[in-house]
């Protein structure tokens, strides 16, 4: 039997094993948490990268749902704006070709292009389209179209571009006043712009210092125009250049 000392020593022994075991379960508990916790972080960091890039993921998405369903809704209006045109075409082109007009498909289709500038709100635009189409050839729907579109939009364009020239021409764009008078005098040469049109045409080629064309177009308002408010200002213009001329 072990006497009281070696009692003593084998209890004190298992003390410290049992000490010691209860430390290196303690070191191995905090370990394991340490490792939870990382992993754990870990985790969380790479759901959030994952959220992250699932978020720009359905941000693209969506962007590219919207475009495409705008390019969409562009080829849907295109394609219909395309079969209205032939349907125009067909239809102003149907009873003129039973009569036998000789009318051109080209012909009708400058119609149909001044049209569409018109559903565009570009006056000016098909007025000068329509200065391309021949009249005379066009069967009764085509003229009818043509007529219709005429009276829409001419006046309203003589307006614009004169209001235009005279814009441009008092801030000294005189280039730009000239391709907007010459435009408004070429789509009617006898409407009540034409004889401002010439005066304005020959001031303005005066101001760029090319006389030869600015009394081309005095002189032929004062033979167009005999009875114009601009004859007197005209002639004094002309008498001016002519001076000019002979220094």
């Amino acid at each position: 039997m072990l006497d009281k000392n070696d009692r003593k020593r084998t209890i004190w022994v298992y003390a410290v094993v049992l000490f010691i075991s209860a430390f290196i379960v303690l070191l191995i508990t905090m370990y394991s948490q340490i490792k939870f916790s990382d992993s754990y972080e870990t985790l969380k960091d790479q759901n959030s990268q994952n959220e992250e890039e699932v978020g720009k993921y359905k941000l693209n998405l969506s962007s590219a749902i919207k475009e495409n369903e705008v390019l969409s809704e562009e080829l849907k209006l295109a394609k219909e704006k395309l079969e209205e045109a032939n349907r125009q075409i067909q239809t102003i082109t149907k009873d003129d070709s039973k009569e036998g007009s000789g009318a051109s498909i080209e012909n009708y289709e400058i119609l149909i292009n001044a049209k569409d500038n018109f559903d565009r709100n570009e006056i000016v635009n098909t007025a000068i389209i329509l200065k391309d189409v021949e009249y005379e050839i066009l069967g009764e729907n085509g003229q009818k179209l043509y007529n219709q579109l005429i009276e829409k939009t001419e006046k309203k364009a003589l307006v614009l571009l004169y209001d235009d020239g005279i814009r441009n021409m008092e801030i000294g764009e005189y280039k730009v006043a000239i391709d907007k008078y010459s435009t408004c005098y070429n789509l009617s040469d006898s409407s009540q712009y034409a004889d401002d049109c010439l005066y304005y045409l020959g001031y303005c080629e005066y101001k760029l210092d090319k006389n030869e064309d600015a009394l081309m177009y005095l002189n032929e308002l004062k033979n167009k125009f005999s009875k114009s408010s601009f004859l007197e200002d005209c002639n004094i213009l002309i008498e001016k250049i002519k001076k000019e001329q002979d220094a």
